[in-house]
């Protein structure tokens, strides 16, 4: 996928899938439909975005590579998991909102993380092409 789709698009195959699963999980908020999101959306991380990911440090020194990824993976990926579980859960409760609400709230974000995985992967070319 790497070699036929280019950096940008394999890595934005998450967040697209994100937001499919965030709108079906709009219309939809069950349980089957929960853990089928989750099956494809890790399916599709460990496949397609972990190595797309992965790639668009190669054009940065071994250290900041290195720096960022530790950073990345431990500040930036938990502190989103323990973000989410504090505001969705008790805000949705405090609102009553339910899980369709929440996700449809969420597809904006899932939108932006889509636009900025295809600008990393355009600004990844441009890097490997002038080095």
């Amino acid at each position: 996928m790497l070699s036929r789709l280019g950096i940008g698009l394999t890595a934005a195959i998450l967040p697209a899938t994100a937001f499919l699963g965030l709108s079906a999980l709009a219309l939809a908020p069950t349980v089957a439909v929960i853990a089928a999101v989750m099956i494809v959306e890790r399916a599709v991380g460990f496949a397609f975005a972990n190595p797309a990911l992965r790639t668009l440090y190669t054009v940065v020194p071994a250290e900041d590579k290195y720096k960022a990824q530790n950073f990345i993976d431990t500040v930036v990926f938990r502190a989103g998991d323990a973000a989410s579980g504090w505001l969705f859960g008790p805000l949705a409760k405090a609102a009553g909102i339910g899980a369709g609400t929440v996700a449809l709230l969420a597809l904006p974000l899932a939108a932006i993380w889509l636009v900025l995985g295809l600008a990393l992967g355009r600004q990844q070319r441009e890097m490997q092409e002038q080095a």
